[in-house]
Order: C-alpha cells, then sequence, then structure tokens
C-alpha cells in the first residue's frame, strides 16, 4: 500500500505520490475496492450540498466535526451508499 503523508490538520494526501493517470486510476481502484468490501471505513461526519460548502467549511474551521464532511454535487445523492459513523 502506498505511504499516505498526513497533514498537520490530520488529511491524507496521496497527490505527492501519484506520478500519472494510470497510477490515480490503478491507486483509487485499490481504494475504492477496499471501501465497497468492507476492508478499509470511511466515516462521514456529515454530508452537504453543494450550496452548503460554506456551512461545511464554518464546521471544519470551528472543529465542529470530527469526521470527513462529504460534498455532494447537484442530481447526486450518496447518503445510504456511505453510511455516517
Amino acid at each position: 500500500m502506498q505511504v499516505v503523508r498526513i497533514h498537520q490538520q490530520g488529511g491524507p494526501e496521496v497527490i505527492h505520490y501519484i506520478a500519472t493517470r494510470d497510477d490515480l486510476l490503478w491507486r483509487s481502484g485499490d481504494l475504492f475496492a477496499w471501501i465497497q468490501a468492507g476492508e478499509l471505513k470511511v466515516r462521514i461526519e456529515r454530508s452537504y450540498t453543494l450550496h452548503e460548502a460554506g456551512i461545511a467549511q464554518r464546521d471544519l474551521a470551528s472543529r465542529m466535526t470530527s469526521g470527513k464532511p462529504l460534498l455532494e454535487p447537484p442530481g447526486w445523492s450518496l447518503r445510504g451508499a456511505i453510511s455516517p459513523r
């Protein structure tokens, strides 16, 4: 598994470890397969519509959330596909 760098804010960053688009597709395919198989748990604290992005930013800045906020573009809904906590 690729090493994931942790920022001071606690968020993982893989951008510096992905050299090509093929690498990105390969690694993201692994990641989503692990999530789908239940081998990797993703904790979504709350989901926001794109129109609520300002609220999401405020919640992050005030440390009102401990999990990852999820921004959903118009026409998309992942509610139920990824369960909170």
